[in-house]
């Protein structure tokens, strides 16, 4: 009883299945009358020993956990024993007891870590004898190895759930047409670029993209045509501009770059710059699939960071990109 209250203890505060594992066959090591005690994963279809045992013992933990079929990924119960019947011993199990230094029909025994999902582990002993063997052991064995699949269940469940949560984080932070990084996502860039800039004395600018004659293009050739010409712009931007540069799309038409420079160069040198590689991702021929459109340009209004909160910045570059706007209108 003191075995399998530390088992169920060990399994339910173990964070990782391995070395819950380990410990419990660390602790049926110590129990008469199991001589061999073989811990085991199952990864990409295949066993892997937890220690280093010889070969014969991996073939053993292959035999035994064939001879249980199905039931292996089963609970066990007083239908689905862990110690394996005379019928289900096969002449592989028993030369590699043989191996072991145990007469070849003695009692074999596999614990199992189970998820609906199959097997993920487990834990075959092996005894040269029946003899001390009692009905208490039976049940012994069935505790221990239930605590082992609830343990792998609710790692399997909680790896499901931290994947999906990542996933749905992820898809938070995305905009689902180009796949650039959104609003939100841009937000938090800004807030840790300003933090970092203004320890190394960097500089930040933003630049705010609004693409000219986009509704035309919905227009003319519709809206496919248009969520097309979007996600073609974003990989062109993202081919164009530097790898460490921030692309964001904030609208339907919308779009904003951030990105650093050092703090010895001209802040006119380098908005010219910026904006001279976003019109060349920008402007040109862009083969749809459906169509080619021959895009003219966007307004682009490129501000530096002089200190102030992120909304204001943003709100700068915005009227800096209506600016260029109302030029290129000619108004």
């Amino acid at each position: 009883m003191a075995l399998v209250a530390e088992v169920g203890r060990l399994c339910l505060d173990a964070r990782a299945l391995r070395p819950a594992l380990n410990q419990t066959a660390s602790l049926l090591a110590s129990m008469p009358p199991w001589q061999q005690v073989i811990a085991f994963e199952c990864r990409d279809g295949g066993y892997y020993l937890t220690q280093d045992a010889g070969p014969s013992s991996k073939v053993l933990v292959e035999a035994v956990t064939l001879a249980f079929g199905d039931a292996v990924s089963r609970l066990h119960d007083e239908h689905n024993q862990p110690l394996l019947s005379t019928s289900q011993m096969t002449d592989t199990i028993r030369q590699a007891r043989v191996q072991h230094g145990l007469t070849p029909d003695g009692p074999t025994a596999l614990l199992t870590a189970a998820t609906l999902s199959g097997l993920e582990a487990g834990i075959v002993l092996l005894a040269d004898s029946g003899e001390n063997l009692e009905r208490r052991d039976d049940q012994m064995l069935i505790n221990c190895s239930n605590f082992l699949s609830m343990l792998a269940d609710r790692l399997f469940h909680q790896g499901v759930l931290e994947a999906r949560n990542q996933y749905l984080d992820i898809q938070a932070s995305k905009d689902p047409l180009t796949g650039l990084p959104n609003r939100r996502s841009l937000n938090d860039t800004l807030e840790r670029t300003m933090a970092s800039v203004s320890r190394s004395g960097e500089q930040l600018f933003v630049a705010f993209i609004d693409l000219d004659g986009f509704k035309k293009i919905n227009d003319l050739h519709g809206h496919e045509a248009g969520d097309l010409f979007l996600i073609s712009l974003a990989k062109r931007l993202q081919n164009q501009l530097r790898s460490d540069d921030m692309i964001a799309r904030v609208g339907g038409d919308e779009f904003v770059v951030v990105t650093t420079a050092g703090r010895g160069r001209a802040s006119d040198d380098i908005a010219r710059n910026l904006t001279d590689r976003i019109d060349q991702a920008i402007i040109g021929e862009h083969d749809l699939g459906i169509i080619r459109i021959d895009y003219p340009g966007a307004s682009i209004g490129v501000v530096g960071w002089q200190g102030e909160g992120m909304t204001e910045l943003l709100n700068r570059a915005d009227k800096a990109m209506y600016a260029i706007k109302q030029k290129r209108r000619g108004l």
